[in-house]
Parts: C-alpha cells; structure tokens; sequence
C-alpha cells in the first residue's frame, strides 16, 4: 500500500494513474487528454483530489471497496466516475459532468452494494442535449444506495434523466431523497426505473379512496402536492372484488388523465411505474397541482381504495 500527495500529473495517452497497490491518493490533481485514475486494488482511495479528463474517463473505481470522497472530478469527453467493483464508496464530491456523471455498471456479474450519496452534480450532460445521465445503474448492478445527492441541470443542453436504472436485471437497488433541481430541465425525464424491486424509502404516499359500489366516471379525493414531485406509481384495491373484467382507474394531473391502473381482485396492487406510463405525459407536480382519481370500468367491484407513491423533487 502506497501514499501519493501534493502531485500533479499530466499525460496525454492511456491512464494518468493506474492504481494496482492500494494507493491513498490526497491532494492529487491529474489532468490532460488521457483516462484520469484507474483504482484496481481493494486498499485504494481518493480523498480531497482534482481529477479531470479531457478525452477520457476521469475516475473509475474498478475493485471492491474502493472511495472516491470529497473531491472535485470532472469528466469533459466521457464518464465522470465509472463503478464495477462491489462495496464502493462515491461521497461529498463535486461533479462536474459533461457526458454521463457517475455509471455503476454490473459488466453482467458485479457493481454490487455501491452507494453515491451527498455528492453535487453541475451542469451534467450539458456536451450533447437529452443524451447522458447524472447517475445511471446498468447490466446486472444490484442493491446500489442512490441518496442525498444534488443535482444543478444545464437550462440548455439537458441531462436526459437524473437517475436511471436502466434494466430489469437490476435488482433491489435503492433510491433515497435527491435534490433534482428544477423538474423541467430534463431531456426526458427526472427518473426513469426499469429495475426490478426498487426500493423508495423517502417515498410520499397519498391514500385516496371510493366507498360503497362504484359507478364509471366516478371521481375520488383529491390530493394537492405542496411543491415539486415525481410520480412512481399507483396501487389500488378493492374491497369486494370486480367479476367478467378489471376495476380502471384514471389517474389524473389537474384533472387530465396521465396514467392508468387496474385491479382485478382484492388481493391484486397493480401499478404503473415511470418508464411503463399509458398513456399521456410524464407526471411531474409543482406547488397546488394535484392528482385525483376517475373510473372508467368497474364490474361490479365495491370499496375501491388506491395509494399513489411519490417522490419529493
């Protein structure tokens, strides 16, 4: 195990730095055209580090247990921070991302347990509108901690999500409370989950219901959202169950229709999540927009109770 401090490095072909002995790097600054810091052994970390690549990957973590903390990286021409190892620590740093910002990709195998909390993120994606990321899980990466982190999008050229779990082979990760700046400055969206048992501890629910038996075009209680928010997904029940088909509810935003979602018995919590919307527009919220409810099949069902969830933008 190594220590390397107060060094400026600067090369122009291949990695500036290659870490193979577990090195703790403090107070090193690498620039130039190469990749920046590659940290292969498990001892490896970063702390209080100027890292910038101008043509390459700027940092990546590429064993298990490695740290990148309270540094300033900034990634011009590729990813900011690449994750592959398991157990990985990316805290406290500013972010300066061009391309993509911080990829935990599982290579199909591993990238495993990460966690990229209170980090803050400026002007990601801004090289190419509506084309990177500021944190995406990809191919196989599971129960990744996604928490505390801040995100400041370019007005112009826009990240196309803020995090984005892009597959259903990634399971269980979990997404905490994240500043995702103004909900607009997107591409595509704030969020998009396509993994499979995503886990939302800081997610809001508002329960919502319709008593006695339903009619179609009923309406239910209204819900005003007190500032920005995101929708993940409804789940409604009934209490006596539909017969010859499904009870429909409309999902609305001020009154238009958004999503939808169906139950088919008591037992069943269908739900739409971002990513498998139908139909309509992105359901995001401001400050006195709000969400209700409108059936548009009922079969009979009675007791009709639905729980939207939402995140707090």
């Amino acid at each position: 195990m190594g220590h390397m401090e107060n060094v400026l490095v600067d090369a122009d072909v291949g990695y500036q730095v290659r870490d193979f002995l577990g090195v703790t790097f403090v107070n090193v600054t690498t620039q130039g055209d190469a990749n920046g810091i590659e940290m292969f052994n498990p001892s490896g970390r970063a702390t209080v580090c100027n890292f910038r690549s101008n043509l390459g990957i700027a940092v990546t973590l590429a064993s298990n247990d490695g740290k990148l903390t309270d540094s300033i990286v900034w990634g011009r021409d590729d990813i900011a921070v690449l994750v592959y190892g398991d157990d990985c620590l990316v805290a406290g740093n500013r972010i300066r991302a061009e391309q993509d910002g911080v990829v935990i990709e599982g290579f199909g195998t591993q990238a495993d347990r990460n966690i990229v909390r209170d980090n803050h993120f400026f002007w990601p994606g801004d090289d190419l509108d509506d084309t990177y990321d500021v944190i995406r899980i990809t191919d196989n990466a599971d129960k990744n901690v996604i928490d505390g982190n801040i995100i400041h999008p370019d007005v112009t050229d826009q990240p196309r999500y803020g995090i984005n779990i892009d597959g259903s082979t990634c399971l269980e990760n979990v997404i905490g409370h994240n500043s995702f700046g103004d909900l607009t400055d997107y591409g595509t969206f704030p969020l998009q989950d396509l993994g499979t048992d995503t886990r939302y501890p800081a997610a809001r629910t508002a329960d919502m219901s319709v008593g006695g038996a339903l009619t179609i075009g009923q309406g239910a209680a209204w819900y005003p959202f007190a500032g920005p928010s995101i929708f993940l997904d409804a789940h409604p029940t009934a209490g006596v169950a539909p017969s010859g088909g499904p009870v429909t509810v409309d999902i609305e935003k001020n009154e238009t229709t958004s999503a939808y979602v169906t139950a088919t018995n008591p037992s069943i919590a269908s739900g739409t999540k971002i990513g498998s919307r139908a139909p309509g527009d992105p359901m995001l919220f401001v400050e006195d927009d709000y969400i209700s409810l409108n059936l548009d099949a009922v079969n009979g069902a009675e007791n009709l109770t639905c729980v939207v969830r939402f995140l707090e933008g």
